[in-house]
């Protein structure tokens, strides 16, 4: 048996440093293939080893992801995190064991090291040899080295060398390997769709995939505009393809404010208080969550409202009238068709009539041209693009109206009523209709009945023609009997208008009675008229004349008597006669006036006449005007004096 000790001493002595050696001896063939088997076996297990922590790092990392999206919505940060901690086990760990394991482990030697463990005397001689083989010199013998590599060749026969290769790691490695790969597994076959959703939101992190939730929930808008001031309804609903249906959900406010509403038929019915200020709602249905930006508006306002109405054909108008409504009633011409338009402060999303999808125009809806025929109340609602509705439908009452015919006003010039045949005379007209003012005039008829319908009509005229859009006409006709052609008779004289209806009577105004007289008739009713005027003067002068004696009988009092009751209410009395009789003078002046006025149109009356008339005129004018009234206030101021008689009194 080789003695190792005093082989090992031996070389030792004869190789040193820097003393190449004459070549490298073989191993025995099965000694060199059992180290050379037991070295790939050891750097299998360990680069599996990298490989099955890998495994588990990105594993761990794909479950992370799956855990916490069940809580709450893992962000990008988090998920990139874990995505690259994950990967990091496997591209950092591997080239860390395979430069441990392989690189520096590639020599028979380096793998005969980690037999010492578990073969520790076996471990020396197995060095031993190797170190013989690669570092033996020419004085040793060859037969010796030889015999010692047969001696541990023989003894390492006996061993496994699998039996040295540290597995423990290994092992603890692929059950945690087999163990996350089986759940992830069954998270594939059990909640697929979860597990798929994570598997992609893991992998592509940056990628805008939604979390998959147990709970499935309709579509929820990020920002949800509510009206100012006003509690709302909030309603999320369960989807078609939920897994879970919890049987509440809840809803975090601004502050702690907490809601919790149970569900009824897949739906949970949040009453929300009434919000002024932006603010986020929370909402948590089973692994659901929502978070919603709640800004409060103003409902949309109906800031003007207009009818435009398509009149009938009969009225002629070019355009169609634009009427404002007001009040919530509306009145439309027979036979007219109508369109509202309404315009809100904020630009719509949606308008109806009575159902009736209506135009949009920005901030402005139309409804459909429709007739109006008998009374109706449409309803009218619209809401705005931020889905914000009316507070409350607009009751609109229409009303069908007839054509009304014309009003009609006409008044005469002056207030003769005698005039001769060739004399002009003048009528202000006003007339004003619904719609439009067709045409305007004046029509005579004979004096022959107790209604104008009633005497023969004799003539018309038109005084001024009107037109369709024109709603008011002021004008004034004027009427002679000569030129018109009439003979000297008692007429009855009327204004008439009419509007576009067809087959409608005329709109009349009262009737003026004019006599109309030629020269000689109107010289003779001239002169008639004075006759009674000149009566009336003398019965006036006449009682000038009793009212003179009475202040000459009032003048001889002293001022004692005056001051009696009797006498001064002598004094008032006279005073109250003196002032009627200037009355009657002034009144008895201006109708002489005018006697002499339609004196001066007739040529029958001379020159002569008409200024001895003018004249009397004149001195009456005078006397009423100046000296009447003086001597009735003179009177007036005696009856309320004491003392001396009135000087005017002593005057007459």
């Amino acid at each position: 048996m080789v003695k190792w000790g005093s082989l090992m001493g031996e070389t030792q002595k004869r190789h040193q440093p820097g003393q190449p050696s004459n070549h490298d001896l073989p191993l025995p063939p099965r000694l060199q293939e059992k180290l050379e088997h037991f070295r790939e076996r050891l750097w299998s297990v360990k680069i599996a080893e990298g490989a099955l922590a890998g495994i588990v790092g990105l594993g761990i990392s794909y479950l992370l992801v799956f855990g916490l999206d069940r809580f709450f919505d893992t962000p990008l940060w988090l998920r990139l995190t874990l995505l690259l901690t994950g990967f990091s086990v496997p591209a950092l760990g591997i080239p860390l064991l395979w430069h441990r394991w392989v690189w520096r482990q590639r020599s028979l030697a380096d793998a005969a090291r980690f037999l010492k463990k578990r073969f520790p005397r076996l471990c020396d001689e197995l060095l031993g040899i190797i170190e013989l083989a690669h570092h033996h010199s020419g004085n040793m013998s060859l037969v010796l080295i030889e015999a010692a590599m047969r001696q541990v060749d023989e003894r390492a026969e006996a061993q496994d060398f699998a039996e040295a290769v540290p597995v423990n790691s290994y092992g603890r490695l692929l059950g945690s390997a087999l163990g996350l790969l089986l759940v992830a597994g069954l998270l594939l076959i059990l909640a697929s769709d979860a597990a798929q959703n994570a598997l992609a939101r893991w992998i592509s992190p940056w990628k805008p995939v939604d979390r998959y939730t147990f709970a499935q929930l309709e579509a929820i808008p990020d920002i949800l505009v509510v009206p100012y001031a006003e509690p709302f309804s909030l309603s999320p609903t369960l989807s078609a393809t939920t897994e879970w249906q919890p049987e509440a959900a809840t809803v975090n406010l601004r502050g702690k404010t907490r809601l919790s509403s149970p569900r009824i038929d897949g739906k949970y019915g949040f009453e929300i208080p009434p919000q002024k200020e932006e603010g986020t709602l929370s909402l948590r249905v089973g692994d659901a969550r929502e978070k919603i930006i709640v800004e409060p508006l103003t409902r949309p306002e109906l800031t003007s409202l207009e009818a435009i109405i398509r009149l009938p054909d009969y009225l002629r108008y070019e355009q169609d009238p634009i009427l404002p409504v007001r009040g919530g009633t509306l009145s439309v011409v027979e036979g007219a068709t109508t369109t509202i338009r309404g315009t809100t402060s904020r630009e719509l999303a949606r308008a109806h009539s009575d159902g009736e999808p209506a135009t949009l125009d920005g901030m402005t809806f139309s409804t459909s041209p429709f007739p109006v025929s008998a009374p109706v109340t449409r309803s009218f609602t619209w809401s705005d693009i931020h889905g914000l509705e009316a507070k409350a439908p607009l009751e609109l009452k229409i009303n069908p109206v007839s054509d009304e015919a014309p009003d009609l006003f006409a008044n005469q010039v002056g207030t003769r009523r005698i005039v001769l045949e060739d004399e002009v005379v003048g009528f202000d007209i006003s007339a004003s209709d619904d719609f439009g003012i067709r045409e305007v005039g004046l029509e005579w008829r004979a004096m022959g009945g107790a209604l104008p319908t009633e005497a023969p009509l004799l003539g018309e005229k038109p005084v001024a023609a009107g037109a369709p859009e024109t709603t008011s006409v002021q004008t004034r006709g004027t009427f002679s009997a000569k030129r018109e052609g009439i003979a000297p008779q008692t007429l009855q004289v009327r204004a008439f208008a009419t509007d576009f209806l067809p087959d409608r009577e005329r709109t009349y105004s009262p009737t003026f009675i004019l006599q109309v007289l030629n020269p000689q008739d109107h010289a003779k009713w001239l002169t008639e008229e004075f006759s009674k005027w000149f009566r009336n003067a003398r019965e006036i002068y006449e009682r000038e004349q009793q009212l003179h004696e009475g202040n000459r009988a009032l003048r001889s009092l002293s001022s004692a008597e005056l001051d009696s009751p009797e006498n001064r209410r002598r004094l008032q009395e006279q005073a109250s006669a003196e002032s009627s009789n200037a009355r009657r003078l002034d009144s008895l002046t201006q109708g002489g006036r005018g006697l002499v006025e339609e004196a001066t149109k007739n040529p029958e009356f001379d020159a002569e006449r008409l200024e001895s008339w003018a004249g009397m005129m004149k001195s009456l004018d005078q006397i009423a005007r100046e000296r009447m009234p003086s001597v009735a206030d003179l009177l007036q101021q005696a009856s309320r004096a004491a003392g001396s008689p009135p000087s005017a009194a002593g005057g007459e």
